[in-house]
Order: C-alpha cells, then sequence, then structure tokens
C-alpha cells in the first residue's frame, strides 16, 4: 500500500519508478528536513511476454510465436481452441473452426481444416522422417501422410487423416499438421492448395544454441 504521506521531493522520483515504490524516507519522520538527493531509476527488465501474435490479412492470419519466434500463416477463420501449453523447451498448438456459426461466404473449406505445430527443443523426434522436401525459403523438411489411417475413436478432436512435416532449423524441431475432413480419394486434391501456403509461409526464429531436438 501507498504511504500516506510522502517525503518531500519525492513526488517526482515516485513518478519515475512507481513500480519500484522507492525514494522516500522510510522512518517517515516529520520536521525540517533536506531533500533526499534523488537517484536514477535502473534500467527496465524487459520480460518477454507469453502471448502469441496473430496479423490478418485477407484470408489468412500469421501467427508469431512468443516462446520460440517462428511465423506461419494459418486461414484467419480458425481460432486457437484452447491456451497453448508451454514451456521454455516444447509446446504446441491448435487452431480449428469454433463451429457456432455457418462460415462467411467463401470460407467453408477453411473452417473444415484443422492446424496444429509442435515445437521442442528436446526429445527423440523423428527429424528426418518422411519424404524430403523444401519449405520456406529453402528450409528441408520432411513430409507425410496419414490418408490411410482408420477412423479416429468416438469423440476424438481432430479426423486423423491429413498431411504433415517433420523438420529441425535453429535448434528447435517442428511438427507441422493440417487435418481435413475430406475422404481420403479426395482429400490432397481439395487441401493441397492450403497445405502449401502454411508450408510456404514458415519462417524459423532465432536459432536456439546447445539444444538436442532429434531421437
Amino acid at each position: 500500500m501507498l504511504r500516506k504521506q510522502f517525503c518531500s521531493g519525492a513526488l517526482l522520483v515516485l513518478l519515475l519508478i512507481a513500480m519500484s515504490l522507492t525514494g522516500c524516507n522510510p522512518t517517515g519522520a516529520t520536521g525540517a528536513q533536506s531533500s533526499p538527493t534523488p537517484t536514477a531509476a535502473a534500467p527496465a527488465t524487459v520480460i518477454p511476454t507469453s502471448t502469441p501474435t496473430s496479423a490478418v490479412h485477407g484470408d489468412w492470419q500469421t501467427y508469431t510465436d512468443a516462446t520460440f519466434g517462428f511465423r506461419l500463416d494459418v486461414p484467419a477463420i480458425l481460432s486457437i481452441s484452447f491456451p497453448p501449453p508451454r514451456t521454455n523447451e516444447s509446446h504446441f498448438i491448435l487452431w480449428q473452426y469454433d463451429g457456432k456459426d455457418m462460415p462467411p461466404t467463401g470460407q467453408a473449406l477453411f473452417a473444415e481444416v484443422s492446424v496444429m505445430v509442435f515445437a521442442s527443443t528436446t526429445g527423440t523426434n523423428p527429424c528426418t522422417e518422411g519424404t524430403p522436401i523444401t519449405i520456406g525459403s529453402g528450409i528441408t523438411a520432411y513430409e507425410e501422410d496419414s490418408l490411410d489411417a482408420p477412423p479416429p475413436p468416438p469423440g476424438a478432436g481432430h479426423p486423423e487423416g491429413g498431411f504433415d512435416v517433420n523438420l529441425a532449423t535453429g535448434g528447435v524441431y517442428f511438427h507441422i499438421l493440417l487435418y481435413g475432413t475430406a475422404p481420403k480419394e479426395s482429400f490432397r486434391a481439395r487441401y493441397s492448395a492450403i497445405w502449401q501456403h502454411i508450408l510456404n509461409s514458415f519462417v524459423p526464429g532465432p536459432a536456439v544454441p546447445n539444444t538436442h531436438p532429434c531421437g
């Protein structure tokens, strides 16, 4: 709680360094006193935010991750379905359409898909599992699909069939997935353009030193 009395001449100091609540005579003594000599406030410590950001442009939003700094586009109609569990070593993010209303005209195809990203700096991750492809600005990734996977169990949050890539860059492993509701016979034709846009948009964040993300 702020003290009820402020020592003479300290108001300016308190305004400048309010967060530290320093600058007053701790004894609270009254009477004639010389004003305390103001001291320079220490530089503020910048604490990284754990809140990611998204910038919408047309049918897409560019997600920027607050932990690892990577960016990629996901359909603007999708939203993060729950606060992403995150640590300094790994976390994942899932985007889905909330389904509360009919999607706007021209957005129905985007509403059919879900996108997930897992990022980790540790573990025995399958960094080179799949067929080599190039994504982003020349990054080697390894693509797979699970279109022949069995149907998901009742109550599953998303279909099991879809596209995914594995990659490791800057000391971080990434697993990017796209799920959809179309049957496997038409899945690739229906969602390939969306999938390719997501892969082309991927930009890694700053390199993380001394990590071991691959098995």
